[in-house]
């Protein structure tokens, strides 16, 4: 049952993110928008949660995505994911390492082109 929802869940994610790639849920607002930061600090904070949204939705597969968000997002452990992608934990690490390199890699080339 709880693979279900897990399963249930991240779909309804990934559509919601599809659909809504610019809007960000009300407790990222929160966290990236504090009383003392400074008006270029939120701009560079909006800018790069954006890139990251981006990055996730469009540059990773669906299972590196899929165990990026369990991982990371949710806090599940390896076995947990392992369990929930259907794959063994060896298979979950290496999506995850796959998954944070090309992020990584993607998040670098859209800095350097920032600052180009």
């Amino acid at each position: 049952m709880r693979s279900y929802l897990y399963q249930t869940a991240y779909h309804l994610f990934i559509d919601q993110t599809r659909d809504h790639q610019r809007v960000a849920p009300i407790e990222i607002v929160d966290y990236i928008a504090p009383e003392n930061n400074s008006v270029q600090i939120d701009v560079e904070n909006r800018a790069l949660l954006d890139a990251v949204m981006i990055a996730i939705n469009d540059n990773l597969t669906d299972e590196q995505r899929h165990v990026i968000i369990l991982r990371f997002l949710e806090g599940l452990s390896l076995k947990e994911t392992a369990k929930i992608v259907g794959k063994n934990t060896n298979s979950v690490k290496v999506l995850q390492s796959r998954g944070i390199v090309k992020l990584r890699q993607v998040l670098s080339d859209i800095g350097s082109v920032s600052q180009g």
